[in-house]
């Protein structure tokens, strides 16, 4: 949308991202928030680096002031429960990687295959989260990967991941162009989202 030519197509675009917006708030993420928080901090990186002491400290307070108020106003109680605080979601992410970590520490080398995970989860599980034994991925980037395809599959997704930044930070550097400049911290902000909120669920979605 900002950088986009043409009155009618930036419209287009800034609808677009409203109603991702309005979904994404609705979808009670909490992975999601937070992804999409990371990729709007990348993409203001370089408005931070041009901006002066005062008008940090200032564009700080802009943001600042709306969350303190929501605070004030919703109280603990009621932030607790927009945020699912205490919710059985996060004991069982808990108990998914330990379930996972478990699989590493009996095949470390190998892992255990690609789509596996849903097979073999109920004889790790721990007892606690036997409600959940029937889950298809260990809801982690890092983990997926090392189970999926072993510790040489790990480590040629983190260089596949490095490579990617290397290349965006080259050409970002390399461009004069301001359009293609944002476009190039677009799709790190992108990539960096859908990382960050892998390392939470799924790096990408799929049917349970």
């Amino acid at each position: 949308a900002m950088v986009a030519r043409g009155a009618g197509i930036r419209r287009m675009w800034w609808a677009g991202g409203i109603v991702a917006a309005a979904v994404l708030v609705g979808s009670g993420s909490r992975g999601a928030w937070l992804a999409t928080a990371v990729a709007l901090g990348i993409i203001a990186v370089p408005w931070w680096w041009r901006l002066g002491l005062r008008l940090r400290i200032a564009a700080l307070a802009i943001v600042a002031t709306p969350v303190v108020a929501l605070a004030g106003l919703m109280g603990a109680g009621r932030l607790g429960v927009l945020f699912r605080a205490g919710d059985q979601s996060g004991a069982t992410r808990i108990w998914i990687w330990e379930s996972a970590l478990r699989m590493i520490a009996e095949r470390p080398w190998a892992g255990i295959g690609p789509d596996n995970f849903l097979y073999l989860n109920s004889a790790f599980v721990n007892p606690a989260g036997w409600r959940e034994p029937n889950l298809s991925h260990p809801h982690n980037l890092v983990l997926d990967a090392w189970l999926s395809t072993g510790l040489l599959g790990l480590l040629a997704t983190a260089l596949i991941i490095g490579l990617f930044y290397l290349t965006l930070h080259r050409c970002y550097h390399s461009s004069d162009d301001g359009a293609g400049r944002q476009l190039i911290l677009a799709a790190a902000a992108a990539v960096t989202a859908m990382l960050v909120h892998g390392l939470v669920d799924n790096f990408y979605f799929l049917p349970e």
